[in-house]
C-alpha cells in the first residue's frame, strides 16, 4: 500500500491525541462530518419541498421548505445524523423475506439548512444541491417586510419575485 509514502497526496490526516479533550473532540467531529457527507453522497437527497395546498385552498402561493433525508439498512449512519442535528428517524419494515429493514432521517427547515451549512465543505456530488438549500434559506432569511407586498390593511403577499426565485430554486435542485 502507498498510503504511507504519499499521506499528502490521499488526503491522509494524522489526527493525535492532545491533552485537550476540545481539539480531540473537534477533530472528531470533522472525521463525523466527513463520513456523513460521504454517506449522503451515496444514499442521502437534498430537496426542496413545495406546499400546494396553500395554493389550492387558500389561494396564495406556496410554501417552500428545505428538506434532507438519508435511508439506510443499518441504523449507525442514521442515529448519527439524527444525534448532529436533530430530525427524526422512522423505520419502513422489510418488503420481503430476505430484506432488511430500512432506517430514514428527515430534517427540515431551519435545521436542513443547519446541517447542508456544515455537511457542504465535505459533499462531492451533492454540493449544488447543498447550495440550493442555503440559497432558499438566505431568501427565506431576508424576512417578511424584504420578500412580501401589502396585500390590503394588515395583510402581506409574497412578492412574485421572490416566488420566482424559490420556485427557480425548487426546479434547479430536482434536477439532480
Amino acid at each position: 500500500c502507498l498510503a504511507h509514502l504519499l499521506p499528502h497526496r490521499l488526503g491522509i490526516v494524522k489526527i493525535f491525541a492532545n491533552r485537550s479533550r476540545m481539539r480531540y473532540d473537534f477533530a472528531m467531529l470533522k472525521i463525523e462530518l466527513a463520513y456523513l457527507a460521504g454517506v449522503m453522497d451515496s444514499d442521502g437527497s437534498f430537496s426542496i419541498g413545495v406546499d400546494q395546498w396553500r395554493v389550492r385552498n387558500l389561494k396564495i402561493s406556496p410554501g417552500y421548505e428545505e428538506r434532507i433525508a438519508l435511508s439506510h439498512n443499518k441504523p449507525e449512519a442514521v442515529n448519527l445524523c439524527q444525534k448532529l442535528f436533530g430530525g427524526s428517524i422512522g423505520i419502513q419494515k422489510p418488503r420481503g423475506i430476505s430484506r432488511h429493514p430500512l432506517y430514514r432521517w428527515q430534517v427540515s427547515n431551519r435545521k436542513a439548512a443547519d446541517a447542508a451549512r456544515v455537511l457542504l465543505p465535505y459533499l462531492r456530488l451533492k454540493r449544488d444541491a447543498a447550495q440550493f438549500l442555503l440559497d432558499l434559506r438566505a431568501i427565506k432569511d431576508r424576512g417578511r417586510k424584504a420578500n412580501t407586498d401589502p396585500g390590503g390593511p394588515r395583510i402581506r403577499v409574497r412578492s412574485a419575485e421572490t416566488t420566482a426565485k424559490m420556485q427557480r430554486l425548487a426546479a434547479q435542485i430536482r434536477e439532480f
